[in-house]
């Protein structure tokens, strides 16, 4: 039997709950580790 691959899921629409708390994750890791600054486009793709 052959195994299908799993597809990744994109474009997944967050609530405007989720969309609150993963900005305000976002804010306060880029406040805890980044001295305030916003993370870079290359620094979020690493994360994610």
């Amino acid at each position: 039997m052959k195994q299908q691959k799993a597809r990744r899921s994109r474009g997944v629409i967050l609530t405007l709950q989720g969309w609150d708390k993963l900005q305000a994750a976002k804010a306060q890791a880029e406040w805890e580790q980044n001295a305030g600054d916003s993370f870079s486009l290359e620094e979020l793709s690493d994360r994610s």
